[in-house]
């Protein structure tokens, strides 16, 4: 018998809960527990106190059985398990869905099916027509009763998956595992974006011939220059990463960026197919301005990507197709790579 909300409100309200403000849990079925540890980038090789971090502050994982083919895994104040890219590697062979809170009150409910992200979603907003049939009900629940969406979450975790999560497994984790390799998922590779010489042969060599500095600079330049694009550039999420731009170090993206690239992701492709469909000059205004404001969100990602010279090709090859390929987009960068 599924459980409901009420049987996880331990998961926020017990003191033998290892989450006291902030966390993420993610049930996978189809997927080994090895297989799960390294869809979130963690080393499965080595073990480290659980819900300590590992050495450095390098954020730790926890994971159990749960089931004959399903797996759990516990974040303390994370949320990889929240975003697009670990949940596509996560439900590959079958389904994942997590539930993520933080101490903002925000509380994101996310599931996956077959490497594909179905929905990503603050449970405190309206239900997105996306979210499979079978939890909406259960959503709507976090609109109009005074349950704990966290608890909610839970329970739809479990309604989709099929797997209830152990209250006694998730209070007595004590060892977890390091990420040593955060997952992000780009539309273009790094490889594929030297290899192919992208977005121009002329920008790829402006790049590979600048300082580490100015390549930093001139990612968040182009990336600045897509949000505005897009007209993202007051928005709240995409302001979490725009404020932590010249401080000379890599920004982070921030859990309400993550969640803005998931949603602008699925409203992207929802247009294609909608354009694909019936083809009219709605449609087609549809489906534009959605595209640019996917691209305006991948630049977020690859502004956050540690290495330089893919955080500067990535942004200005999302520039370029947002801006329908100008020529002068690129000049203009490869002027400020030389300047």
């Amino acid at each position: 018998m599924a459980r409901t909300p009420s049987d996880y409100s331990w998961l926020t309200a017990s003191h033998n809960s290892p989450f006291p403000v902030a966390g993420c849990v993610t049930v996978a079925v189809g997927t080994s527990m090895p297989a799960l540890v390294q869809a979130f980038g963690g080393d499965s090789s080595q073990e480290v106190a659980f819900p300590d971090q590992g050495d450095g502050g390098t954020p730790a994982i926890a994971s159990f059985g749960a089931g004959d083919n399903a797996a759990v895994i516990l974040e303390v104040d994370g949320f990889e398990g929240s975003r697009p890219e670990v949940l596509k590697a996560a439900s590959r062979k079958g389904k994942a869905a997590s539930i993520f809170w933080n101490v903002n009150g925000v509380v994101v409910f996310s599931c996956a099916r077959r490497g594909k992200v179905l929905c990503s979603f603050e449970l405190l907003d309206d239900v997105p027509e996306e979210l499979p049939r079978s939890l909406v009900s259960l959503a709507q629940t976090a609109l109009s009763e005074g349950v704990d969406p966290v608890a909610i979450g839970a329970a739809m975790v479990e309604k989709f998956t099929g797997e209830p999560v152990s209250r006694t497994e998730v209070e007595n984790a004590a060892r977890g595992y390091p990420i040593v390799q955060r997952v992000v998922g780009l539309p273009v590779t790094s490889d594929e974006l030297t290899a192919l010489q992208l977005p121009s042969a002329t920008t790829v060599s402006a790049v590979l011939a600048a300082s580490p500095e100015r390549r930093r600079r001139v990612a968040e330049w182009a990336t600045e220059r897509v949000i505005d694009m897009a007209t993202l550039t007051q928005d709240d999420a995409v302001r979490t990463v725009l404020d932590q731009f010249g401080s000379g170090e890599v920004p982070a993206l921030t859990v309400q960026a993550t969640l803005l690239v998931s949603t602008t992701d699925q409203r992207c492709m929802a247009a294609a197919i909608r354009l694909a469909s019936d083809g009219g000059p709605s449609e087609e205004r549809d489906a534009r301005y959605w595209g640019v404001r996917y691209w305006a969100t991948q630049a977020l990602l690859y502004a956050t990507h540690p290495d330089d010279v893919t955080a500067v090709l990535g942004a200005l090859y999302c520039g370029h197709v947002a801006s329908g390929r100008s020529d002068k987009h690129l000049s203009d960068a490869v002027a400020l790579l030389h300047d």
